[in-house]
């Protein structure tokens, strides 16, 4: 039995799509990659590793549409009551809600250390850096209820930085029963028109947003910004359906895979290392649209090529995606708290001499720490609420 509790998260179920397992993994890698790239960013030089740090941002879209895929999934499938609807959200609140919380009152802890230890120094001087850091600190004390009713996105700080993404994940969780349930009812042969419908809605909200300018930096941060990835998502999920009932159908020829395969490899690069960020339509609209549509592509491949073993398909079908998905929640909670002592411990916040190759091992160091204080989060606070949802389940 305690055996099982370690290492249960290794065994692979029949149902397991490996390559959605890979796009968590990659999306959490690349959000951790993101946020201690940040820290060293006016220290980078290369020019790559510059390109590299803005297009991660793209990370959070590809976890956006991996769980709204997830979600979306058996709620289509599957005809939808009262009964079916009160256990979908006992099973998605409980998945969520008391490790976000934990990490909470963890943050909290910390964040009240370093404001007690600020309050202290600011008697001592009046240097405008440290102000700056007193009121920020003060700022996120203030508005934590924020982050425990899941609206940090609209407030002016959050004590869990990532916060805002969980917050998201939380009001798609809400609405999605309902919205699957009223499509379902009345609009059953046009479900898909309703999904194209709602991403050039929700696409159209981003561009309102830029073109009149209303805060670029809350383009990234605010929920209805960017929930045309969770639609892409929903799209997705009707494709599985579609692929399911006409998969024997389908028939492609191999010089169409080796083009697909060519152009999606193709734009993987561009989105990881091209310069498009700079350009401002690009980058705090355009470029979101972008990333669904290569993701969506490449879940239509890994789905119809699902028998071929080319290196594209062979690169997202590694097992060790398995385990490392099923503990991506809590790395994704407690990852920042990895990344604040790895630039404490190198002090590069003030080293201006610091080089790519010292920041790019720092990198990998957040990302291997990450996913091994992760997983012991994981055990300790996330697992005991999922084992009880799995004792919930068997009941019924």
């Amino acid at each position: 039995m305690i055996k099982k509790y370690f290492t249960e998260e290794f065994s692979k179920s029949p149902n397991d799509i490996i390559p959605f397992h890979a796009y968590r993994v990659l999306a959490i890698v690349f959000t951790i990659g993101t946020h201690i790239l940040d820290s060293y960013r006016n220290i980078i030089k290369n020019t790559y590793l510059i390109n590299l740090d803005e297009n991660m941002l793209f990370c959070m879209d590809l976890l956006f549409f991996v769980s709204a895929y997830f979600i979306t999934l058996p709620l289509l499938k599957n005809d939808l009551n009262s009964r079916e609807i009160k256990a979908f959200f006992f099973k998605r609140l409980i998945r969520i809600i008391p490790t976000f919380y934990i990490s909470i009152i963890i943050y909290w802890y910390f964040v009240y250390q370093e404001f007690h230890k600020f309050s202290k120094i600011i008697l001592e001087t009046q240097a405008q850096e440290i102000i700056l850091i007193y009121q920020i600190l003060e700022q996120k004390l203030k508005y934590v209820w924020g982050d425990f009713l899941f609206i940090s996105n609209y407030m002016p700080v959050r004590i869990v930085n990532i916060g805002w993404a969980v917050s998201a994940i939380f009001h798609f969780y809400v609405i999605i029963p309902f919205l699957v349930f009223i499509v379902k009812k009345f609009f059953n042969s046009y479900r898909v028109y309703i999904w194209v419908f709602l991403y050039i809605l929700f696409t159209f909200i981003r561009f309102y947003h830029y073109y009149y300018e209303i805060t670029l930096y809350k383009i990234y941060f605010m929920t209805h910004t960017r929930f045309d990835s969770f639609v892409m998502g929903i799209l997705f999920a009707e494709f599985h359906v579609y692929y399911e009932k006409h998969q024997n159908k389908i028939q492609i020829p191999d010089y169409i895979r080796y083009f697909l395969s060519i152009f999606l490899i193709t734009n993987l690069f561009l989105i990881l290392l091209g310069d498009y960020w700079q350009i401002p339509v690009m980058r705090y609209f355009l470029r979101y649209n972008w990333f669904n549509l290569i993701v969506f592509l490449m879940g239509v491949y890994f789905f119809v090529f699902k028998n071929v073993k080319d290196h594209f398909i062979q690169f997202f079908s590694f097992p060790f995606y398995v385990p490392l998905s099923k503990i991506s929640y809590s790395v994704f909670i407690f990852h920042e708290y990895i990344i604040v002592l790895i630039n404490k411990n190198s002090s590069i916040l003030f080293k201006s001499n610091m080089n790519d190759l010292k920041i790019v091992s720092n990198a990998l160091m957040a990302i291997f720490l990450s996913i091994i204080f992760g997983w012991i989060f994981y055990l300790l606070f996330e697992k005991p609420f999922l084992m009880i949802k799995s004792k919930s389940k068997a009941t019924r």
